[in-house]
């Protein structure tokens, strides 16, 4: 299990499924039909700097259907788009200790 945790610059920028759908589709094995050859699934830390160039990407798009904008909408104000601010992501791997690798060779 992937936990991720982030500012509000990553909540007001992409939707909850957004999120869930890039850490998932990072996390999966993929397999090319044309080479044979099969990607990994990213790290943890690989994953969060994917998560964090998505949402500054939807930071600055000013057309863009964000939970912030969604939300302004909803108190009476007109705001398009991304809105621009700190990007915090953290991804941890939840695991058994019989998983761990620490101290073993």
């Amino acid at each position: 299990d992937l936990v991720v945790l982030g500012s509000d610059g990553l909540f007001d920028n992409l939707f909850p499924n957004e999120i869930a759908e890039i850490v998932s589709h990072a996390n999966q094995k993929h397999t090319s039909l044309f080479t044979q050859w099969m990607r990994p699934a990213l790290s943890v830390k690989a994953t969060s700097e994917l998560l964090k160039e998505r949402v500054f990407v939807a930071s600055q798009d000013r057309y863009r259907n964000t939970p912030f904008s969604q939300d302004a909408e909803k108190h009476g104000l007109r705001y398009g788009g991304g809105k621009s601010d700190d990007i915090t992501v953290i991804v941890a791997k939840i695991m058994r200790r019989s998983e761990l690798q620490i101290g073993r060779s």
